[in-house]
């Protein structure tokens, strides 16, 4: 049996080609707080004590370059209508106390226990006819991924 070459077709080995892969990443995350504590003395005087604090962060890269940033915010304020005395400044810092310390009690989720805490400092002091406190957190965290080719 006689074989032509012409009949052989050979071809140089080339693996396929594979498509270039961009790849995306993003990811920021975000948690703000906020807190107002009103109260009247049985003077009729007024102080409301309020703070906000922001906190962010964002990253994203992709195949040639990379991107961060952070920033922090905050803002305290007291507001005071009449004149304090002693025995009222006392008490205030007291119930302050009390404040810090029901709004780590959130943070760790003892809801109960931080109103407790916030019921007894309001209810032991004299000098205070009323006392309103609000507080709010709220946490978000994103990741995005793209693939795409290009």
């Amino acid at each position: 049996m006689q074989v032509q070459s012409q009949d052989l077709s050979f071809r140089r080995f080339q693996p396929p080609q594979q498509p270039a892969v961009n790849r995306q990443q993003s990811v920021s995350a975000q948690r703000q707080e906020a807190l107002q504590l009103t109260l009247t003395t049985a003077e009729g005087d007024r102080v409301t004590l309020s703070a906000e604090a922001l906190r962010a962060l964002s990253a994203s890269s992709d195949s040639t370059s990379a991107s961060y940033s952070a920033a922090s915010q905050s803002k305290i304020s007291v507001t005071v209508e009449g004149s304090l005395n002693k025995d009222e400044l006392d008490d205030i810092r007291r119930v302050a106390q009390a404040l810090v310390k029901s709004v780590d009690q959130v943070r760790h989720g003892n809801f109960r226990q931080a109103a407790r805490t916030m019921a007894r400092a309001a209810a032991g002091e004299d000098t205070i006819a009323q006392l309103q406190f609000h507080y709010q957190f709220s946490q978000q965290l994103s990741y995005v991924q793209r693939a795409y080719l290009q």
